[in-house]
């Protein structure tokens, strides 16, 4: 049932002549060629019905004198091999080749639209159901995005069609219901041919399918509703005098065996009658529908009238080996034998049909093969431009590649430059802090007398007791002893004075002594560290790569060097990712320069907060298969007041690190409310987590917990270093008890 329905839906729609282009007909509005386009359109589309190999060989010479570019001169080829017909492969294979290349999208979405359609046609009519779907659900997507209702009712028709094949009956008619209905108050509000067309296949189509069903009582609605609008065509002007009655007699033969098939034989006589009265039901190849009829009436001599008459037609167009002639001369020869007695032609019949199936999968063996034949030219042909394109590409890459290693050497000079200033900047700044509180406690303790003697006799003992006691405490000496040495009365009377001219107690300056010595030499430590570290870092991160493009640039470019294409591309594709990493590296350096040059905190404004974190996923637009990336917001807030643009970059480093380290799983933004009722924005995982004890190192630059796993180990650093101009904080969520981990940053102005 389900193929005897396909083939209906097919003779039902190609019973309307087909349109070269959009239904709309219109270009898109703002491309540069047009009228041109336009014009070469119309005339190609009349030469593939009058001369097919004329067209091709225009189509031809219009791409080599660049009139128009491949992806034109493809869309052409695929619409002349839909309208000569039986060429579903050339037809998908130069289909897909145009809607390959981006610009007929964007400059003609008319084309585009109408290839897509007409592929996934063909896909249909091939039995690549889910293919057809796939491409058929997109153009119906296009379809309501432009605003193209003819375009629009075609994809809902297909749709339809595609899932009874599925046996999703119930979505199937959805489809076709809309398509129907849509078609329908187009025409009433538009009764003209273009309507009237898509109104008689959309009907055509659904009550075909309502019947295969045995849904009749919806069937005979959209009967009535076909009549009606089959009536009201008759005032309309179409563009040939023809149409009109083609129109009636595929509508009328239609539903005749509809009614055949639901055994009402009243309905059944009514539009056979009607069918047969059109001028096109007297054509040879159409008496073939009335053989059943006419053999069941006894109306032996009609029947077999109608037999040699359309044998004779294909004689005349030298086309005996087709399905037509198959199925609607040879088997009704032999079912006309059989049924009079005849067994020895209806045997002679049979043969007839055995030899005739054989040379119709000659032939198709012998059309396929022409068609692999030119498709593999046409794919010769690109092959030719595209190997001179690529090397092209590849001395072109070369030379970048050259400039960018100038580039990038200068740019690692000046940040290294600039990083060593900013390390001497610190060690400058530790050193005066140092001399300066030396100096303060000089004057502070006045340990040094000076021998003018009116100074000696304004100096207070008790004073000089109390400075004595603060190199005492240095000296990490107890209060016993300094009571003693100072003759004081006791540890508290020593206390009391020593606290009422420093304004601070005696163990507490101890204490504080200590520490600023410890962070005094930290400090110097630490910068001296941080140098030794940044140079060894830096040296390996660019080092490794500098190497492998000098090595690989001076393979391509040394003369006499035999190399293949597929070594070229390897050799190219390397330097351009090592190129790309260092300029990454030295990209992320530089923005973490321009973070840690200034205090000053970033400006706020108001943030959608849903366009926020779709914003965060919409960077990565591909994500390694088995990971999905996710975002959602349960802070019940619409907006924040946050820096936009610092919150992106931290989220981006953090969402980055996630995906490399899962295999599989999700990674998920999300903006929630902590425990206090306040704003935070967090990124889980379910990759591997962060080993215990590196909480903190793995904010550290260069630190990398795996070291097999690409990448710089600069991108938590980063994070942490624009989150200090936020005023905010990450950390690494230990009380996350799943799989992966779990990073959060809470920003203490989001309101």
């Amino acid at each position: 049932m389900i193929t005897r329905l396909k083939h209906l839906f097919v003779a039902a729609l190609l019973a309307a002549p087909f349109l070269f282009g959009a239904c709309s007909g219109n270009k898109t509005a703002g491309a540069s060629d047009s009228s041109d386009t336009i014009n070469y359109r119309d005339y190609i589309r009349k030469l593939s019905f009058e001369d097919p190999d004329k067209a091709f060989a225009v189509i031809d010479s219009l791409e080599k004198v660049k009139k128009h570019p491949p992806y034109i001169s493809n869309y052409y080829r695929c619409m002349v091999y839909n309208n000569t017909g039986n060429n579903e492969r050339s037809i998908i294979h130069y289909g897909n080749l145009a809607m390959s290349d981006p610009r007929l999208k964007k400059e003609h979405s008319d084309f585009y639209m109408h290839t897509l359609y007409v592929v996934a046609f063909s896909y249909y009519n091939e039995n690549h159901i889910g293919t057809s779907l796939k491409k058929v659900r997109e153009l119906l997507d296009m379809a309501i995005k432009n605003n193209d209702e003819e375009m629009r009712i075609n994809s809902l028709e297909l749709i339809g069609h595609n899932l009874m094949e599925l046996k999703e009956y119930d979505n199937a008619i959805k489809n076709n219901k809309e398509a129907a209905d849509r078609a329908i108050k187009m025409f009433y509000e538009n009764p003209t041919f273009r309507p009237f067309d898509k109104s008689t296949v959309a009907c055509n189509s659904l009550i075909i399918n309502l019947a295969a069903l045995k849904r009749y009582a919806e069937t005979e609605k959209y009967i009535q509703e076909l009549v009606a609008i089959l009536e009201k065509g008759k005032n309309i002007k179409f563009p040939s005098e023809k149409y009109y009655d083609i129109r009636l007699w595929s509508s009328y033969k239609t539903i005749m065996e509809i009614y055949h098939s639901m055994k009402k034989k009243k309905e059944y006589e009514k539009y056979r009658i009607l069918s047969e009265a059109t001028q096109t039901a007297k054509l040879p190849e159409n008496r073939a529908f009335y053989f059943a009829y006419n053999l069941d009436q006894k109306n032996y001599k009609q029947a077999w009238n109608d037999i040699v008459n359309l044998r004779q037609y294909f004689v005349e167009k030298r086309d005996t080996v087709c399905n037509d002639f198959l199925s609607y001369v040879l088997k009704n020869e032999l079912i006309y034998h059989y049924e009079l007695g005849d067994y020895k032609m209806a045997l002679n019949s049979a043969w007839d049909i055995i030899e005739c199936k054989d040379s119709i999968n000659r032939r198709k063996e012998i059309e396929d093969a022409a068609q692999l034949a030119k498709i593999y030219e046409t794919q010769e042909k690109e092959k030719q431009l595209a190997e001179q394109k690529a090397e092209l590409t590849k001395q072109r890459n070369i030379i970048i590649s050259v400039a960018t290693l100038l580039v990038i050497g200068a740019v690692f000079i000046v940040v290294l430059m600039r990083l060593n200033r900013k390390v001497k900047r610190r060690n400058k700044t530790i050193v005066a802090t140092i001399n300066n509180m030396m100096q303060k406690e000089d004057e502070l303790t006045l340990l040094q007398l000076t021998d003018d003697s009116n100074k000696a006799e304004n100096i207070n003992p008790e004073e000089l007791r109390l400075k004595q006691s603060l190199d005492m405490l240095k000296e990490d000496k107890s209060i016993e002893d300094i009571v003693k040495e100072g003759a004081y009365k006791n540890a508290d009377d020593f206390n009391k004075k020593f606290y009422d001219y420093f304004g601070i107690h005696a163990e507490e300056y101890r204490k504080w002594s200590k520490n600023m010595n410890k962070q005094e030499q930290t400090g110097i430590e630490e910068a001296k560290h941080m140098k030794e570290s940044f140079i060894r870092n830096m040296s390996h991160e660019i080092r490794t790569p500098l190497n492998q493009i000098y090595g690989f640039v001076q393979l391509l470019t040394t003369p006499g060097i035999q190399l293949s294409d597929e070594e070229k591309q390897k050799f190219t594709g390397i330097i351009d990712e090592q190129t790309t990493h260092m300029t990454q590296m030295l990209n992320t350096f530089l923005e973490m320069s321009q973070y840690e040059s200034s205090s000053e905190r970033l400006p706020m404004e108001t943030v959608d907060i849903d366009e926020l974190l779709s914003q965060s996923c919409d960077s990565f637009p591909s994500v390694k298969e088995g990971v999905v990336l996710t975002h959602k917001n349960n802070s019940g807030l619409k907006t924040v007041e946050c820096n936009s643009k610092g919150i992106l970059r931290i989220l981006h480093c953090i969402i980055d690190n996630a995906i490399k380290f899962t295999d599989e799983g999700q990674v998920c933004v999300e903006c929630s409310k902590n425990e206090d009722g306040d704003i935070v924005f967090s990124v889980t995982d379910t990759g591997k987590g962060v080993p215990e004890g590196d909480d903190e190192r793995i904010f550290e630059q260069f630190y990398k917990v795996d070291e097999f796993i690409p990448g710089t180990g600069l991108g938590l650093s980063l994070a942490r270093q624009i989150a200090n101009r936020m005023g905010a904080s990450i950390v690494l969520d230990r009380s996350y008890e799943a799989k992966g981990s779990r990073f959060v940053i809470s920003y203490e102005k989001i309101k």
